[in-house]
This record gives structure tokens, C-alpha cells and sequence, in this order.
């Protein structure tokens, strides 16, 4: 039986193959790592964040109204009597007093956060792969057992989770505690930056500058 025109027009779009607008070229090892790991920064706190969904622009830039709206802020928490340090629900004026003291930190070194172990002014320090060469390493054993060798023979505890993620602590425990970590305050702790210091970061970064907008923030993240 011979199709009608109406029914050829209906056969061909059926049979229609739409091409590709554009062919991608293919990853380089590396660009596929680095796409992998979402391009996070190689500041170690600001890496960490990223990984947990806040994003550097979110970190560097205040939210608009309508963001921080949105953001899930609701009423203040409840602050417990007498609460005095960073990891409690301290009272505004508190927080307040520890931010006008504290100062906002630079990105360290590798060497850096290593002699910070060493010498006991962090808890634990996030040693992840962040380049290319590293990450060859690391699929080898070479990158964990240097770190084995440089620091646990030296009475460190190193948690490889053998996903990628290398972190040297004091302990096992204050290891896990950086592994687990997401928010501003328990990765502060671990690095060891001051209640000052760590104040400060939620009112620059997360506050926008603004110490009540800072103060709310840190209370989410309790």
C-alpha cells in the first residue's frame, strides 16, 4: 500500500538522526583528573568547602538577599550559658569579641603544614594529590608511603581511604575528625587556627564582612 505524503513526512522525521552540534575532543589524563576532582583550589580549606558544595566564589563573594533567604537561615539557635570558644553555641557578643581580635590566615605550604604537625600547632593537615604527577603517585603507593615514612615513623597517624584522600593527624581520631569535616569551624580546628582566627574567617568570608551575618552562619554550621 502506497503512503500517503502526510505518512512519509511522519516516517522521516521517525527516521531523522539529529547530528551532534559539535564533537569534544578528548580529555587529557590530567584535564580528566582535574575535571574528576572539580578543579578544587589548592588551599586546603577552601578545597575542602568545595567538596561539600560551596563553591570559592561562594566563599569570596556575599550572597545577595535573596540568596541568603534561600540559604535555610532561619531563627538563631539556642546559645548555651556560659558557652566561651569556637565549637559551641557562644553569644553574639562573644563571637564578636573573638572576630575583632582574630586575623584572617594565607594558604599554607606543604612544607608548612608538615612542620605544623611535626611541631604540634595542627591537629591534622589534608595532604590529598592535587596535581597530576601527585595523583601517579599516588595510584602507586609511592605518595602514601612517603608520607609514612616523612611523618607516621615519626608518631603520626596516616589515613589513606584509599579513594584519593591522604590525611596526617596527631592521632587516629583527630585524622577522622579532618575527614569528616564540613564546615568552617571544625576545618579551622584541625589546622589549627586560633578561636580568633576562625571567628574572623565567618565574618569576612561567610558574613560578608557583617559580624551578625557571620555569627548566623557559624551557628548553622554547629
Amino acid at each position: 500500500m502506497a503512503l500517503t505524503p502526510e505518512s512519509q513526512r511522519a516516517l522521516m522525521d521517525i527516521l531523522k538522526v539529529k547530528q551532534p552540534e559539535s564533537i569534544a575532543a578528548p580529555l587529557s589524563p590530567y584535564e580528566a583528573i582535574q575535571a574528576d576532582r572539580g578543579l578544587l583550589s589548592t588551599d586546603p580549606v577552601i578545597a575542602n568547602l568545595q567538596k561539600v558544595g560551596r563553591g570559592v566564589k561562594s566563599l569570596l563573594e556575599p550572597e545577595t538577599p535573596l540568596d541568603y533567604l534561600m540559604s535555610g537561615l532561619g531563627p538563631a539557635k539556642a546559645v548555651g550559658k556560659g558557652a566561651k570558644k569556637i565549637g559551641e553555641k557562644i553569644s553574639f557578643q562573644k563571637f564578636k569579641e573573638l572576630s575583632d581580635k582574630g586575623k584572617m590566615n594565607f594558604a599554607r605550604t606543604v612544607k608548612q603544614d608538615k612542620q605544623s604537625l611535626l611541631k604540634k600547632k595542627s591537629k591534622a593537615q589534608d595532604f590529598t594529590p592535587n596535581s597530576f604527577d601527585e595523583q601517579i603517585q599516588y595510584d602507586s603507593g609511592e605518595f602514601t608511603q612517603k608520607l609514612i615514612d616523612e611523618l607516621g615513623k615519626k608518631g603520626l597517624y596516616v589515613l589513606d581511604d584509599m579513594y584519593g584522600k591522604v590525611i596526617v593527624g596527631q592521632t587516629k581520631k583527630d585524622a577522622e575528625f579532618l575527614r569528616d569535616a564540613n564546615s568552617g569551624w571544625e576545618f579551622g580546628k584541625s589546622y589549627g587556627y586560633t578561636d580568633e582566627d576562625i571567628a574572623r574567617f565567618y565574618t569576612n568570608i561567610k558574613g560578608g564582612g557583617d559580624p551578625k551575618r557571620g555569627y548566623e552562619v557559624y551557628l548553622k554550621d554547629l
